[in-house]
């Protein structure tokens, strides 16, 4: 189990105001309420992809299993690709976020920005045949 950290922490709060802001909600509440427990569904899969929080710890900030976070990530990865509302609320709460202050100099800003320039790389170079692959190759190489 990794050790959560204080970046993490604080980029967890910054997801649950944000969320909380968003849908004009607390849901850190105890309840079943659909206009709570949505947008704290919506929180704990903001907080997993910005943070890399492990699912315990994000359970924990709700008073919820790992196994109720596992669920509720889950149900918004089907909520984004079925909904184009739903996908508009969890791509428009990720930018909020990514587009604060303190989050954008956060070393999980970084990380994260790394790793979609490499995530983009790899599906341009999959859909290259050899021949290509050896083009771009020796450019590379020529560019040294």
């Amino acid at each position: 189990m990794t050790k959560l950290t204080k970046e993490q922490y604080e980029i967890a709060k910054l997801v649950i105001k944000t969320v909380n802001k968003y849908f004009e909600t607390d849901c850190r509440l105890k309840s079943r309420k659909m206009n709570i427990v949505r947008p704290r569904m919506y929180a704990s899969k903001l907080i997993r992809d910005l943070s890399g929080m492990n699912l315990e710890d994000i359970g924990s900030m709700f008073g919820l299993t790992h196994g109720t976070v596992i669920h509720s990530i889950s149900t918004v990865n089907s909520d984004i690709e079925i909904s184009p509302k739903f996908r508009r609320y969890y791509f428009e709460l990720k930018a909020l976020i990514e587009n604060s202050e303190y989050y954008s100099k956060t070393s999980v800003a970084s990380a994260t920005h790394k790793y979609n320039v490499m995530d983009e790389i790899y599906k341009l170079l999959v859909t290259k045949s050899q021949g290509e692959l050896g083009i771009i190759l020796n450019k590379i190489k020529q560019q040294q």
